[in-house]
């Protein structure tokens, strides 16, 4: 992982958004969006600002921001306009990338962002907020009941 990286040269544009066509288009930012070190993707965002580019699987950053374990790369992509209800070609959003991964504090910054965006369900009619009850995580299930959008008997 590069948590103490810093990268100093420039890159083209080109570079950043080149999509790997062997690794399902997963561009580098898609990748630097996994690492909680938002030094990274504050770089590569400098010289490529699709902060929307997707890979095969109609993935953008946020989704993979969402699995982070750190908030902040989801976060400052919220922040340059990712919109949190784009959708892969399963149908899950962010949300549930982030109740997949167990990762409560993305939970609770999705939620802050668009409350609303818990109630949409995926292509196996399942929403985020099922996926972390299944999953049994109380942490992820609390992020949910905290935010107040979420009401009992929901799923």
């Amino acid at each position: 992982m590069l948590t103490n990286t810093v990268l100093t040269e420039k890159y083209h544009t080109a570079s950043l958004t080149k999509k790997g066509h062997s690794q399902k288009s997963i561009t580098p930012i898609h990748l630097a969006c996994t690492n909680p070190n938002l030094a990274i993707i504050k770089k590569l965002m400098e010289q490529s600002s699709d902060v929307n580019v997707c890979d095969t699987q109609n993935h953008k950053p946020l989704h993979f921001a969402a699995g982070c374990e750190s908030v902040a790369p989801l976060e400052y992509l919220l922040t340059l306009g990712a919109n949190p209800y784009d959708l892969n070609l399963r149908k899950r959003s962010a949300l549930h990338f982030a109740a997949l991964a167990g990762r409560p504090h993305n939970i609770t910054a999705l939620l802050a962002a668009r409350p609303e965006i818990w109630k949409i369900r995926d292509s196996m009619n399942m929403s985020a907020f099922g996926y972390a009850c299944e999953s049994g995580r109380a942490d992820c299930i609390l992020a949910f009941l905290d935010t107040k959008v979420v009401k009992a008997g929901a799923g």
